[in-house]
This record gives C-alpha cells, structure tokens and sequence, in this order.
C-alpha cells in the first residue's frame, strides 16, 4: 500500500462524494505514471492551481477480502467570472472552486469521480465505453421499472425529432413503441431493487439518485457491485431496453462491407450541454492569443449550417472521408475504437469554454459524441460511440408496406398534371392529379382542392367525413425500386407539415375561390362548394375521430415488385436491387415516425 502522509490520510478516510461515476474498461495497461500524468495534466488546465492533496494507487481492502486502488486529486481553482471580467481590471476578484479527481481500479475497470477537473481526455484514450447492454444490464433485473428514457432517432431528415423523452411511473406499460428499432436510448431512469439509478449509455456514467455521500471505501464496494453487474450482465433483450436499436461491437465493423455515406452535428445536444456546463464558443487564432468569443450573428450561422446533413465523399485516404457542403474543413476518421470527426483551418480554432475550463471545440464534440453517421447501407448507423443496427428490418419492411395502396388507374399515369391548355377544365385523363381526384371522389370526399398558392399546403387538400389528407404527387417516366426517386416528394411533404399546421383557412380559401389554376380553365376547387370548406375543415379539426393523413401519390412503385423484393430479403438476406430496397424502407419509415410525431398518418398511392 502506498504510505500516505497524515495531510493525504485525512483525506483518504475522510473524503466523501455521491455514488456518481463514469465506468470504463481498460483498453491499455495503466501505471503510476500514467496516474500521475492525468494528475499534471488537470493541474495544468486549471486557472490558477492550488493543490490541498494528491495521492496514487492508495490500497483499498473491500469486505469481499478483494484489494482495489484508488487515487486523489483535490486542489482548489481560481477565476474571474464572466460578470466580472471587465471590473476585475480595477477591483480584483476571483471565485474559488474546490475539485477533484478520484480513480478507482478495480480489476481491468476504471471507475472516475471528478468535479470541475479538465484534461482528462489523454488518459480516456488508455479506456474504452462500456456497451450499452453490459451497462444497462448491470443495474437491471425482471422487476427493474423504467421511469425515464431519452432517445435520439435515427431519422435522418432535418425536420424530424432529434431527441425524445418520455417520463411515467412505468414506461413499459405507457411508452409508445413504434419504430423503436430507429431510436437509439441515450439515458435511462431506472427503478432498481437497491434504489432508483440513472444510467447514460452515452457517457458511461451511472449515478444513484437520492444516496447520501460515502467514504471512498464505501465508493468502492459500490463500483465492485456495478463492476461485477457488467462482468454477468441481465439479459436486456427481455427488458424495454431490448426493443430499441442493437449495438454492434465495433471490431465486426471492417467485416460488414458498408462505408460511411453521411454525417450530421447533434447540435440540440451539443447546445444544450454547452448551457448546462455554462460553456460559450471563443476563436483563438494561436494558444499564445488571448480567446475571443464569438458573435451572435457568428454562433447563430453555425447552429444554422450544423442542422444540415454533409453528405461524404470519396476517401482523402484510407480513413478519413471528407464531408461535402463543409468547405474542406469538417472530416471524419475511423480509428481502432471508432470513428472522431476532425476540422480544419477555423474549426481548429474554436473553443468551447466557461471561467473554469476550455477545451477545442472539436474535441468538445468527440468527448461528447455529439454526432451521427450513416452507411452506404441505412441498416446501419453510428451514434454515441457506437454502431447500431436496426434490430428487425422485417418488421420495419411490413410496416411501411402497410401504408402502400394499390390504385388501378395509377397504372396508365404517365406525369404529374400531363398537358393542358387554356380550355382544360381537367386535368389531363393519364396524370397523377386526375387519377387522385378519381380515387378521392369515389371514395366519398365532400371536398377537394388543388393547392397551389405560395406557402401550399399539399397538391390537393381533400375532406372526407372522417378524414381530412394533404395530397403530395410525384411523377417519373420510369417504374423501379429506386429510394432516390423519394426524397424530393417526401422532403417537400414533411416541409410542409409546418404549413398545415399554421392553419390560415381564411386566407387560403380566399386564395381558391373563383380561381383558375396555372393558364387554364381548371377551378382550384375540383369538387365541394368552396365556401362550405372553412366550415367543414374546422369541423373536422375538432372532431376527436377525424384522421389527419398526409398522402403521398406516385406512379414510380408497383406495390407487387416493392413486396416481392422485401420477401426475398426477409427470407433469404438477397435481392438484386437490395441496397436500393433498404435505403426506400428506411426513408419511408422515417417519413411514417415524423407524421406520427406530428399527429399525422402515412399513406402511398402506387401502381399496383
């Protein structure tokens, strides 16, 4: 046991903390030095440090009879705040903070305490995150209950939910699961037999909620418990975690054939840990140079440019891939425990600071994992450190073929709104637009328009009894299983989501009447008295029976060859065009979750 002077044995027997730490197993042998590297390292990134103990490898003897080590940091960091920057040239002031560093081993775990204690990103890089399953199983049983749970979906669209959080007494009962196997868990609230415990699978940190401060005796028997937890972890399969998106253990990456096809910045989350932790962004061209923050108009540009998706390109060499639309300055890397995003010229010189602490804003990022990236197969999806796999495409494939509607007439569609002139008073006999109104009127619409008037709400806008549907068309020339013959109609449908929300029925019905639409003889209004319209659309918003249903009508998809090919991938993992099959499935199971967020129902009219 390491002999320990009387000022670091008070600490040692009298240093308590709550049972709140980051769990980790060692991915590189760790030493003395390596500890007290870490130490020099925090001591460096303090304002102004003043240490009050410091101890390495002080031997801890659990009841079990097992020795574990553990070492302590606590130094006290001065500051000017921000409110006081500019007083301080004349009135000096500083705040104090006391921090500190304690690291627990236990067999080939470390287990960090910290408190305001920078620079330990180094020493991480000897650790590696503890997967999901082997986390959360850890802490679950048959009579675990989930009370809390945060998710990020997989949903690539920019108008989608990013992040969702749900909160009862027992979710398993209330949560709802559609599409779970698109949303990854970030963190969970769990009532456990020994207490109520949160867990963040994207950090690694579990923290037991309500514990009163412990000893660092009493703070290593509890990381032994948890240790030996994920050493024989509960099957999460059975669990509500199970239903979610399936990790994937990094090391089989290489082996599935699939290269990284897109990148995009979680910057809700990135955002809301910067205000949580205080943390602005500052431009320092050279460490020599004084950090400048960034302006408003500056910090809003990003945010704006970050909503984006970068598509990548071509390799810049075996592991790391240029991201377009960046101007050469973002980049992502695979390495041996993952993939980092780098930057370059000004992103190299952004840093995310608060009075106590700074560090790049890149590295900022990676810390945090604050990032996606999708795969030439949209299968796959790396997100917190983490590659995941959509845990049933058979049952994601039956689910968006469940919202396909076969029309004849679809058949002889040709293009959108075929050719008309100045004496039409329909719409050409082979487009989509006739074929939609056709199908609408016989099955018993009251009214129906054609919306095409600035910020339009869809195609066509039809009221039924029961149903109110935002008509969106897409025509081309030729029938095939092609995703990217989607992404427009279905882009353009979610945009307008927003539309149908701001609901000035006023104005658009003034817009319709007596109008004709674009150099022809064909009325908005296609069938219903228009100036019942506003009428029955608030009746029908209000009636807690109506469906609200965006449509999407296509003449590009036969619904027979869609089905053939999803059943032969189900059945036997093969189709000529099946790389195109999962890419259409998984954006058409993003367009279903973000009308189902939004209140709204999915449907396709297709070829039959």
């Amino acid at each position: 046991m390491t002999k320990l002077s009387n000022r670091q044995q008070l600490f040692f027997s009298g240093f308590q903390t709550n049972e709140g730490a980051y769990f980790f197993r060692v991915r590189e042998r760790i030493t003395n030095e390596d500890i007290g590297t870490l130490f020099s390292e925090i001591e460096s990134s303090a304002n102004e440090y003043s240490p009050l103990t410091k101890f390495i490898r002080a031997d801890v003897v659990l009841e079990s009879g097992k020795t574990v080590r553990s070492s302590l940091l606590v130094f006290k960091n001065s500051f000017v705040p921000d409110f006081m920057r500019e007083i301080s040239k004349t009135f000096s002031v500083k705040e104090q903070l006391i921090c500190y560093m304690l690291v627990i081993e236990i067999d080939d775990f470390v287990v960090l305490f910290s408190r305001h204690a920078n620079g330990q990103s180094d020493f991480k890089k000897k650790l590696s995150f503890i997967p999901a399953k082997e986390l959360a199983g850890a802490l679950l049983s048959m009579n675990s209950v989930f009370t809390q749970m945060r998710l990020a979906s997989m949903n690539m669209n920019p108008d989608a939910l990013r992040n969702k959080s749900y909160e009862g007494d027992n979710l398993s009962v209330a949560m709802p699961m559609f599409d779970s196997g698109h949303n990854i868990v970030k963190a969970a609230r769990i009532q456990t037999e020994s207490g109520m415990v949160t867990i963040s699978l994207s950090t690694s940190r579990i923290s037991k909620i309500g514990s009163v401060r412990k000893f660092i005796d009493e703070l290593c028997e509890w990381s032994d418990r948890v240790i030996t937890g994920i050493k024989n972890p509960y099957d999460i399969s059975s669990t509500l975690l199970g239903q979610f998106s399936a990790p994937i253990r990094w090391e089989e990456y290489a082996d599935l054939g699939i290269t990284p096809a897109f990148l995009k910045i979680d910057i809700h989350e990135l955002v809301q840990l910067m205000l949580q932790e205080g943390k602005k962004i500052f431009y320092r061209n050279s460490v020599k140079d004084e950090p400048r923050e960034v302006s408003e108009l500056f910090f809003e540009r990003m945010i704006e440019r970050c909503r984006n998706t970068f598509p990548i390109s071509t390799p810049a060499d075996k592991k790391t891939y240029k991201c377009d639309g960046s101007n050469s300055l973002l980049y992502i890397k695979e390495t041996k425990r993952g993939i980092a995003v780098s930057g370059k010229k000004i992103l190299d010189k952004l840093y995310v600071a608060n009075d106590s602490e700074s560090t790049k804003l890149i590295s900022y990022l990676n810390n945090n994992r604050c990032f996606f990236v999708g795969f030439s197969d949209l299968s796959y999806i790396y997100f917190n450190g983490t590659l995941h796999k959509d845990g049933d495409i058979g049952a994601t494939m039956q689910t968006v073929l469940s919202i396909f509607e076969a029309i004849p007439d679809m058949d002889e569609a040709r293009t959108e709104k075929g050719e008309t002139t100045a004496d039409s008073t329909t719409f050409d006999e082979f487009s989509i637009f006739n074929v939609v109104e056709n199908h609408y009127s016989e099955k018993g619409a009251t009214h129906i328009v054609c919306d095409d008037l600035g910020e339009e709400w869809a195609d066509h806008v039809v009221l039924m009894p029961d149903k109110v549907s935002f008509v969106h068309s897409k025509g081309y020339s030729k029938t095939g299983l092609s995703a990217s013959n989607f992404q427009v109609v279905i882009a353009q449908a979610i945009k307008n989501i927003g539309n149908i929300r701001r609901l000035d029925i006023a104005g658009k019905v003034k817009g319709w009447t007596k109008k004709k639409y674009s150099s022809t003889n064909i009325d908005y209004c296609r069938k219903g008295d228009i100036n019942t319209f506003a009428e029955e659309y608030k009746r029908a918003q209000i009636s807690p029976n109506t469906i609200r249903e965006v449509c999407i009508a296509v003449n590009f998809i036969s619904l027979s060859k869609l089905k053939d090919a999803c059943k032969a991938i189900i059945e036997t993992g093969h189709h000529p065009k099946m790389s195109n099959v999962i890419q259409m499935i998984w954006l058409l199971s993003a367009f279903i979750s973000t009308c189902r967020d939004a209140g709204l129902q999915a449907r396709i009219l297709c070829k039959r």
